[in-house]
């Protein structure tokens, strides 16, 4: 019989038990059709549709950095207190390959559309 897997250590065992909130991937379409990934952290009151919540958009340094999905003290910190959150990886983020960091090159106020865009 098979065990189940079992936990060998905790990298954050002070975040053990508390109501942490879930992070979820999300694709935003940009005008020009470009797919900006992302992650989106909702509150316990905005999951699952019908009551709306205020959305913050946290964006990494960069444009040669990225967002992870996982524990992010500035998005539970939002997200625990009411607000959803999004991270986006807007044109120029690193982990896509070459092509997507090379999107702004020569056109950097497109990084910026794509953070308009997901606002949107």
């Amino acid at each position: 019989q098979a065990s189940l897997p079992r936990l060998l250590l905790a990298s954050r065992p002070k975040l053990e038990g508390l109501p942490l909130c879930a992070t979820e991937s999300v694709t935003i379409l940009a005008q020009d059709g470009e797919r900006i990934p992302g992650y989106l952290t909702r509150p316990p009151a905005g999951r699952g549709g019908g009551v709306r919540v205020p959305l913050a958009i946290v964006l990494h340094g960069g444009p040669n950095a990225r967002d992870y999905a996982g524990y992010n003290p500035t998005t539970h910190l939002l997200s625990t207190r009411g607000m959803a959150v999004l991270t986006l990886n807007y044109r120029g983020s690193t982990g896509y390959g070459m092509r997507f960091a090379a999107l702004p090159n020569g056109r950097l106020p497109t990084m910026h559309g794509d953070v308009e865009d997901a606002r949107r």
